[in-house]
């Protein structure tokens, strides 16, 4: 079927599903009021923040080279944890992290919500109310601009029920949802409808190459890669696009468009020169690197972001799968756009799979692929078309979709303070909570473990104890590590460990059981929220001087502010041969402190060996 494709039909189921998506979108995004959350849950919080600091930067505070009010700020309303979204260069300036694109496409929001702090009694700070709730809402806007032209888009190319089908697929079957409601103002909304935007102007451009359709294509091109620079390769989809006449007819009308090829270069080039401005003042240098991490583009980690439980794209959006498949389909029936969404689908994906931050921080699933989802709609929307001619086929796949539908619905809860990590997933952990309203305390140390013992004990016997009154410190420890009867890890660059605690392989073998319980009595005088910031309770089943097995957990985890909790890591005795079981409390990072008291170790039988 060619991009010419008709109908005379109204349309009106995918109208229909449109108006009901919207309602969903509606009722998702005002169920979640991130605008009026605090802290680390607000809508300008972590990475938004960095991305947003331009914005009172230039208009509240004249001042974008050292951005000394972005630190205080940041810090009053407890954006995030530690702050991040600059860097000092050597001529002593601070430089935003993030991109300026972001900013610019929120200046007409961000004035709104300016002007009405300044007519009323909030701070005009940046980040008090105002400006949370309007940069929310145009956000929102720009979500719902979205879905439209995603569905103008796909009834070009397929009948109106397979549209409707396939933005219900979208909606409710994908992170999409998470990212154009409760996550919208990140990038990854605002360039989902820039894609979409860019698929239409591009389809219109083949059609009637007009100079304003050209300049439309230079204005969204430029403004996707100021927001994300990696978004450049987007310029492949109006290169290969199709001509409904053939590829002869394509090149030919190329070279008949140069002029307006020249003004896309040339409006890309200028929106680029924002950034490259930015750059030259904050630096002094036209160009410039703010990230930490780079790529590995010779060995993408195509597998840990496809399949890995810490954030998997087909483990968290399995429904994706059906819309990879798709692309046989789409081979099959919609031949023309073929080439350009899947060359476009592949680099794109190397790309994503070649970032050394793969997981992406803190997200639902694989957000960097979600702006993308554009392009798939269209393999998703062959495979509909197919499963929708036959009632036997729908029957197949209806449970299948069901699941996913209902899965991505959950799992979008669970996100939210329900028991699914943003970031630090296990397989574990993720078995643990899979479709579990009750999450516990207990269960987030399968982030850290997976070894899991959920049965009652039998047979308990208790064979090491240790109060800590009379801990013999090793060279280089001082009385610093006793605190008040309790072995009080204070961490600094030299010292990121306490002493080790020594239980001999002969004390375990004489104790008849199969597992192993190391605990104790732990206190934290801070609540910590980053893993990597927290202690480690560590133990080693050490032969020879070295692991033969290993285990951790973070006290931490579950540890309130102020009070002492028993916390405990059970293992099975390994095969593996040991001579000593060494327990001690590791801090990597030097960045907390953690107490402990009475610690003591304990084997036992399971229901099965008993």
């Amino acid at each position: 079927m060619s991009h010419t494709h008709t109908h005379t039909q109204a349309r009106r189921w995918s109208k229909i599903s449109l108006f009901l998506l919207w309602g969903v979108l509606i009722v998702v995004f005002l169920l979640y009021p991130k605008w009026k959350f605090p802290n680390t849950e607000a809508t300008l919080s972590w990475d938004v923040s960095g991305y947003y600091l331009y914005l009172p930067a230039v208009f509240i505070y004249q001042d974008l080279d050292d951005l000394a009010f972005a630190r205080p700020l940041l810090e009053k309303y407890a954006a995030t944890s530690a702050y991040y979204q600059s860097v000092r260069v050597d001529n002593g300036h601070e430089v935003i992290k993030y991109p300026a694109g972001w900013a610019l496409v929120n200046t007409p929001f961000f004035l709104l919500g300016h002007a009405y702090a300044k007519a009323t009694d909030y701070p005009v700070d940046g980040l008090s109310p105002p400006y949370q709730a309007a940069i929310a809402f145009g956000s929102f806007l720009i979500a719902l601009l979205g879905l439209f032209l995603t569905r103008k888009l796909l009834l070009r190319y397929f009948e109106d029920a397979t549209v409707a089908c396939t933005l219900v697929l979208l909606v409710l079957g994908t992170n999409y949802l998470n990212y154009v409601t409760a996550d919208v103002a990140m990038t990854h909304n605002y360039l989902f409808t820039a894609y979409a935007a860019l698929l239409l102007l591009t389809d219109n451009w083949h059609k009637d190459p007009r100079w304003k359709t050209a300049l439309g294509i230079a204005l969204v091109l430029g403004i996707m890669t100021l927001m994300r620079p990696t978004e450049f390769l987007a310029i492949l989809l109006p290169i290969l696009w199709p001509h409904s006449k053939g590829w002869h007819a394509k090149w030919k009308q190329l070279l008949q468009a140069k002029g307006q090829i020249l003004l896309i270069a040339m409006i890309m080039f200028l929106i680029g020169m924002i950034q490259f401005s930015y750059w030259k003042y904050t630096t002094g240098h036209w160009l410039f690197y703010s990230y930490k991490e780079g790529f590995d583009f010779a060995s993408p980690y195509l597998k840990k972001v496809l399949f890995s439980f810490r954030k998997g794209w087909f483990v968290y959006t399995p429904l994706m799968l059906f819309a990879v498949v798709g692309f046989y389909f789409l081979y099959r029936k919609h031949r023309n756009v073929f080439p350009a969404l899947f060359v476009f689908f592949l680099l794109n994906l190397w790309v994503i799979s070649a970032w050394q931050t793969w997981w992406y921080g803190g997200s639902f699933g694989q957000r960097a692929l979600v702006q993308s989802y554009v392009i798939l709609l269209f393999p998703l929307a062959a495979f509909a078309e197919w499963f929708l001619a036959k009632k036997t086929r729908l029957l197949g796949v209806s449970l299948p979709l069901l699941f996913c539908i209902v899965l991505n619905l959950f799992q979008t809860w669970q996100v939210h303070g329900h028991g699914l990590h943003s970031e630090y997933m296990t397989k574990a952990y993720y078995w643990r909570i899979f479709f579990n309203t009750q999450v516990t305390e207990w269960d987030k140390f399968r982030m850290d473990t997976k070894e899991d013992f959920l049965g009652p004990r039998f047979e308990v016997q208790r064979i090491y104890e240790n109060d800590l009154e009379s801990m013999e410190m090793q060279p280089g420890l001082d009385s610093t590590y006793t605190f008040g009867g309790s072995l009080a890890l204070i961490c600094s660059s030299e010292i990121e460990h306490s002493p080790k605690l020594i239980v001999n392989e002969e004390k375990i073998q004489a104790a008849e059981g199969d597992w192993i319980r190391v605990g104790g009595h732990f206190y934290s005088d801070q609540r910590i929220w980053d893993p990597w910031q927290m202690a480690l309770l560590e133990i080693c089943f050490n032969d020879d001087n070295r692991c033969s097995t290993y285990r951790i957990i973070r006290p931490q985890r579950i540890l309130k502010a102020g009070v002492w909790k028993e916390v405990w890591i059970d293992t099975p005795i390994p095969e593996k041969p040991f001579n000593r079981l060494e327990i001690r409390i590791l801090q990597p990072n030097g960045q907390s402190s953690l107490r402990a008291d009475d610690l003591y170790v304990e084997i036992y039988k399971s229901n099965e060996s008993k």
